[in-house]
């Protein structure tokens, strides 16, 4: 569980394809007792699928280097009402923001300097449904 999953106060559900990504997270929520998170070990394009087709989500937070057609898609099709969008890839955000512009806005744009010593910035893109 990162800063901006634990600011959230409805459940949280986490996917990774990497078991110790899962692992990590669910030892991060049990130590910072946030209980209203689960976390998954599979195909994330499948698992956001499965999981937009089956529920409702207000908040999707996509940490991507740009994100796949299958889950844009089940952004816009589960009408997830605000997507937190973190990279450090810039072009893949403008890419993707061209994708989702007719059904999301771009609220804001936080830049955060996690690599002080390389030409290299993270980005946390705010976009609201229309």
């Amino acid at each position: 569980v990162g800063l901006l999953e634990n600011a959230i106060a409805n459940d949280v559900v986490g996917i990774d394809s990497k078991k110790e990504h899962v692992k990590d997270a669910s030892d991060n929520a049990h130590f910072l007792r946030k209980e209203n998170a689960k976390f998954v070990c599979k195909n994330i394009d499948e698992a956001v699928v499965s999981l937009c087709k089956k529920n409702h989500y207000d908040v999707a937070v996509l940490r991507s280097e740009g994100l796949s057609e299958a889950i844009k898609q089940s952004m816009i099709l589960s009408r997830v009402n605000e997507i937190l969008y973190v990279t450090s890839h810039a072009s893949s955000l403008a890419k993707d923001y061209e994708d989702l512009k007719k059904y999301y806005h771009l609220e804001s744009i936080t830049p955060l300097d996690m690599y002080p010593h390389q030409a290299k910035l993270e980005m946390i893109a705010r976009f609201v449904k229309n």
